[in-house]
């Protein structure tokens, strides 16, 4: 990674003081924050007709989840809106707990390396270090977006603790990041909004995204989004 890159090991921010880990980050020349007009409230998902539906895109200062079987292409969603945001020279992360993301699927996306912090927990402690290195971003600031990928599995855990996700929900939205959580399942009352992604049954090269929840907007709307490969 280049020297305007982002990156950080996870045993730096498991041994570090958090006020360390946040004043480096700050301090990182990629990670800091831009100004951004007020108008600028979503965080476009890289797909003009989900955006329309979504009302703007993912919204920031709030967490969403996207929830969905394999290969149903939630992370193909969340990479275009990566994109995006690289697009427009925005920073992003990424918490691996799941251990899934391919480095390959983000220069595949055309995701920028380097301004893309990816954070891989490991160990049985893994959750927590994925909540914790959650928070410390969020706190930080400067990040268009912050990816939390529990799709391994881990939904359950995280219902019995879910302290720690209205935590991180309120550190959303004191922040101008879009948080976006994918999970197998439903179940984080937090987020302000949830998607559910599944494959189009016609078309190996498309999913379909539905609203299952929003705060300010009527559920049950959806809409086909086409990606120019099939994907995992």
């Amino acid at each position: 990674m280049g020297a305007t890159g982002v990156a950080m090991e996870l045993g730096d921010l498991q041994s570090a003081d958090s006020a360390d880990v946040i004043s480096w980050l700050r301090r990182h020349p990629a990670v800091r924050p831009k100004p951004r007009r007020a108008s600028e409230t979503f965080l476009s998902t890289g797909f003009e007709e989900l955006d329309q539906l979504l009302g703007g895109g993912f919204p920031r200062s709030a967490m969403t989840e996207l929830v969905g079987r394999r290969s149903s292409g939630r992370t193909a969603v969340v990479l275009r809106a990566l994109e995006a945001a690289s697009l427009r020279g925005e920073v992003v992360a990424w918490v691996d707990a799941a251990d899934s993301l391919d480095p390959r699927y983000l220069v595949n996306a055309g995701v920028s390396v380097e301004r893309f912090l990816w954070v891989r927990p490991s160990g049985h402690d893994w959750f927590k270090q994925a909540l914790q290195a959650s928070d410390l971003i969020l706190r930080s600031g400067g990040f268009a977006a912050l990816v939390v990928d529990l799709a391994g599995g881990e939904l359950r855990r995280g219902v019995e603790r879910a302290s720690w996700w209205l935590r991180l929900a309120r550190q959303a939205e004191r922040s101008d990041t879009a948080l976006l959580v994918l999970a197998r399942g439903k179940g984080n009352s937090c987020a302000r909004l949830r998607l559910e992604c599944r494959k189009s049954r016609d078309d190996v090269c498309a999913s379909v995204v539905e609203v299952i929840r929003h705060r300010h907007a009527p559920v049950g709307g959806s809409v086909k989004i086409s990606f120019s490969a099939p994907f995992d």
